[in-house]
C-alpha cells in the first residue's frame, strides 16, 4: 500500500464527507419550500363566483370563441380567393 493509495483513500473520505453535508442541506431546503412554514401556514383563498354570473361569463366568452373564428375564418377564405387568384394569372401568363 503506497502513498497514492492512501492520498487517493483521504480524498475520498473528504469528498463523501461534503456530499453528505451538501446533500443534507439541499434536502433540508426543499422541505422547508414543501412544508413553507408551519407556525404560520397561508391558506389558499379562491374567489367565489354564485353560479349566475358563472353562466354571464361563459356566454361572454362564448360569444367571443364565435367572433375570433369568424375572424380566422374570413382571413383564411380572403387568403386562399387571392391566392387562387394569383395562380392562375401564373399559370395564364405562362401558357398563353
Amino acid at each position: 500500500m503506497g502513498y497514492s493509495y492512501a492520498a487517493d483513500m483521504i480524498n475520498r473520505m473528504k469528498r463523501d464527507r461534503s456530499r453528505t453535508i451538501h446533500n443534507k442541506k439541499r434536502s433540508k431546503s426543499t422541505n422547508s419550500v414543501l412544508t413553507l412554514n408551519n407556525e404560520y401556514s397561508k391558506k389558499l383563498k379562491f374567489k367565489t363566483v354564485t353560479p349566475e354570473k358563472m353562466k354571464a361569463i361563459k356566454a361572454e366568452i362564448h360569444i367571443k370563441k364565435k367572433q375570433e373564428f369568424k375572424k380566422t375564418f374570413l382571413v383564411t377564405l380572403i387568403s386562399l380567393i387571392i391566392a387562387l387568384y394569383i395562380t392562375f394569372k401564373v399559370f395564364k401568363f405562362i401558357f398563353f
